[in-house]
């Protein structure tokens, strides 16, 4: 007797048709356990860049009003940060 898994594979025995499906779960699980870990770190390094992007802007403008500005101070937009995480 044959045995034909989820994913449509076929095997002599029942016993290597669960073990390859067990396999396939365990699988599945582990990539989706690592896709929610990447996501975690992902936004938690994005909400450091955003706080400190915020301290910066505030710093800066603490500069200007104190000081004025002599020479503009530049720095690289929120926007432009958020897209080098992406690629």
């Amino acid at each position: 007797m044959r045995y034909i898994s989820d994913d449509g594979k076929v095997f002599n025995t029942e016993e290597e048709c669960l073990d390859h499906e067990n396999s396939e779960k365990k699988r599945v699980e582990e990539e989706r356990i690592k896709k929610e870990q990447f996501e975690t770190e992902r936004r938690k390094l994005l909400k450091e860049v955003q706080d400190l992007y915020s301290t910066l802007k505030g710093k800066v403008q603490e500069y200007d009003k104190k000081y004025g500005f002599h020479q503009k101070v530049y720095f690289t937009p929120l926007y432009d940060i958020m897209n080098m995480f992406y690629r």
